[in-house]
This record gives C-alpha cells, structure tokens and sequence, in this order.
C-alpha cells in the first residue's frame, strides 16, 4: 500500500534506487501501531487511515510564532541560520558561516546518509524515501564554534507529510552547541526530522532544542547519534504539541564517551507528547545521564521510555536516568518505562521514576502568606523545571528568557484548571 502510494513520487527524486529500497523496507515493515511496544503509548492510526502527499518547501506558509528569544538574550551568540522547512532561508551567507568554522553544505540525496548500526523504525524508513534533500553541518578539528542558533520554521498543509534531514559531525577536539528553535504552530500535515550525529574524539556537541507545537497534525523528531570518545548533550523543552515525539538513539563505541540528556515537556488539554530515549554502551569506561520531568494538565499525556543497554564488554560503565512527572489534574496522564539491560558485571547503574501532585500543604503555606493559589501553583511548578534549564549550556539570558516561556505557558495551564474547579 505504501509503495504503491509514493512510489510515482519517489521514482523522479535522485538517488531513486536507494529511495525505492527504503520505501520496499517501508511497505514490509508497515506503519507502527499500538500493538508494538515502542508505541503503545503514541497511536498513529488516525495518520495512516489518510492519503498523505509528500510536501515541498513552500507548499505551505511556514509562519513564525513569537520568538521567545530576544535580541538581548541572544547576545554573545555567535550566529543565527534560518531554516524554511528544512531549506537554508534566501540569502543565508554559508562563507561567513564557513569563516566562524562551521561548514554548511546541502545535497539533495536524501537517503545516501544513513547509518548501519542505527534503529531503523518505519518513520526512519519513510525519511529515507521522502526526505528531499540532506542538511550537513560540520565543524572542523580543532574549531571551537560556541553557539549557533538555528530557527526552524516548520508547516505542512493538512494532507501533506513534510520530511526534513540533516548531518551533524563534530570532529576531534571540536566544540559547538547548537540552539534549535522549532516552530511548528502553523503546520497542520505530518511533519518528522530525521537527524544523524557524528561526534569525533575529545569532541563536545550540545544541542537544546526549544519545541514549540501546533494542535493539529503530527510533530516527530528523530535523532541518532554516534560517539566516539566524546561529549554529547541533548536537551530539550517541548510544549502547545498536539501530538508528537521525540526519539533519541545513542550509541557510545569508545572509552571516555559521554551522554548527556535534560528534557521537559509541557503538555496541555488533550495533548499527547512522547520521548524516547535508547542508548547503548558497547565500550568500557563510558557514561550517561539522563533527566526528564514533564508537567502535565488537565487532559493531557505525557510519556518517557527509556532505556540503557549495557553489553558484556562494557565494564565501568556508569549510568543513570530518571523520570520525574508532576500532574497538575486528576485527569492528566503520565506514562513512564525505564529499562536496564546490564550484560556486565562490573557497572555503575541506576534508574528512577515518579509521578505526583503538588503539594497541597505547601501551596497552602504559600497562601498564607498572601500568595494566591494560581500563583503559588505557578511558583511550586517553575522550582520543579528549574534544575533542568539551570543544566541546559545556555548564557544565562536564554536561560531566563526560556523561563519566561515556561512561566507563560504554567499561567495558561493552571488558569485552564483552576476553571474546572
């Protein structure tokens, strides 16, 4: 069904052999339901019911929704790139890019770029087929680049799937940290990034990625990083996502390499969000350390799965996650599996989940003191998302100027709720 429906399309894209290949795996593997259990929690059955057509770049107006980064917060950063689409905006000068040391290349051989060891899902699939182009990023040997802020405006029209694809590579004893601003408000279709990461040895990539979502359509991003006796950082927060997902696959292939992830999703009525995280430690002497908490309101789902694998070789690794869910109505949801699978013997490994409440003697503490109960809600959650901005690589005017987004979405949130009552 699947082949038969894009494979006119994917036929006068270049490297069409590859192409037809993924979309052959495609058609065999089908679409995951919830049957499967890396998505029993994020049901695709409304999207795979209608006749999608692939999206180009100005198919549909990809509007931008207030920034919540302004001029004065986005001091000292080294440069912006605007991204229509997964397409460089018009204009963009890639020499003074080049000259600050990071090298912007674009093809349009999407499915060249792949990776033998990664997790190929049928989403991965579908990229491969579909995506137009590929996006490459990379930063020499030796280049230290601080940080780049990248915008990505990002909408499809309803029936449309819109696949984006890029390359990140971080050689040795390079340094970046790369500020990805996703603006989905105005996109209604299927839209899914597909992002494969290479960090070389002594290297350090950090990547934080600000999600902002619409209520229609589907938002997915994929990333799939290798590490290679370096530092990589993943960090996000996500909100206003009517449906979405975020999945991460790290794998750790040499000694000394490191993981980093702190993430934090605000989902609001009727929204479902969903992060999944695989890393795998095939090296000794490697570390991880994940940490997400997610505040959800009234009718909202927010899901975390993740897990460690740990094989025989990898003595001395050292390995944590956590998953922390506050719930701020009866009716919201929280969805939470970690997984170990530790096959040495000689490991630092640990895992932890817990949903909850606010407190209500605290809240009442802070109403004695002529606090009003919106905001001694509002307070109680910022103090819960607090440590995971203060981790985030970020100048301390973004830090607070992505508090100021959180803080705003919190007041209409808890006014939501505070309505029901």
């Amino acid at each position: 069904m699947l082949l038969d429906h894009y494979k006119n399309h994917v036929q006068n894209l270049p490297n069409a052999d590859q192409r037809m290949a993924a979309l052959t795996r495609l058609d065999a593997l089908g679409m995951p339901t919830k049957r499967m259990e890396d998505w029993r929690y994020t049901d695709l059955k409304a999207l795979t019911k209608k006749d999608y057509v692939p999206a180009t770049s100005n198919s549909a107006d990809a509007g931008q929704s207030a920034s919540p980064f302004d001029a004065a917060a986005l001091e000292g950063v080294a440069a912006t790139i605007t991204l229509v689409n997964g397409e460089l905006a018009k204009g963009t000068d890639i020499a003074a890019l080049s000259d600050l040391g990071l090298v912007v290349e674009t093809t349009t051989d999407g499915a060249s770029v792949s990776h033998d060891r990664f997790d190929l899902d049928s989403l991965s699939l579908m990229n491969q087929a579909l995506a137009a182009g590929t996006l490459s990023l990379r930063v020499p040997a030796g280049k230290d680049i601080g940080t780049i802020h990248i915008q990505h405006h990002i909408a499809c029209a309803d029936l449309e799937t819109l696949q984006n694809r890029q390359v990140i590579m971080v050689e040795a004893d390079a340094k970046a940290t790369l500020l990805h601003e996703i603006d989905a408000t105005t996109s209604n279709g299927w839209c899914h990034t597909e992002t494969l990461v290479d960090v070389a040895a002594g290297a350090e990539l950090h990547q934080v990625h600000i999600i902002r979502g619409s209520s229609a359509g589907f938002l997915s991003l994929t990333e799939q990083a290798v590490v290679a006796g370096g530092t990589y950082g993943n960090h996000t927060v996500a909100q206003g996502i009517g449906s979405g997902r975020h999945r991460v696959e790290v794998h750790l292939t040499d000694k000394n390499s490191q993981f980093d992830a702190r993430g934090s999703s605000l989902v609001n009525t009727s929204e479902n969000f969903e992060t999944l995280t695989r890393v795998y430690h095939t090296v000794p002497e490697a570390q991880c350390d994940q940490v997400f908490k997610n505040v959800v309101a009234k009718q909202g789902t927010a899901t975390f799965q993740g897990r460690i694998r740990v094989e025989k070789d990898a003595q001395l690794t050292n390995a944590d996650m956590a998953s922390k869910n506050l719930l701020l109505d009866r009716t919201a949801e929280a969805n939470i599996k970690p997984e170990l699978l530790i096959f040495a013997d000689d490991v630092k490994c640990s895992h932890g989940a817990t949903v909850g409440e606010l407190d209500e003697k605290a809240l009442f503490y802070l109403q004695q003191r002529g606090i009003p109960y919106e905001e001694a809600k509002a307070i109680m959650v910022r103090a819960f998302l607090g440590d995971v901005v203060e981790d985030m690589p970020l100048s301390h005017g973004l830090k607070d100027a992505l508090m100021i987004s959180i803080d705003q979405w919190m007041g209409n949130a808890i006014s939501d709720v505070a309505a029901t009552l």
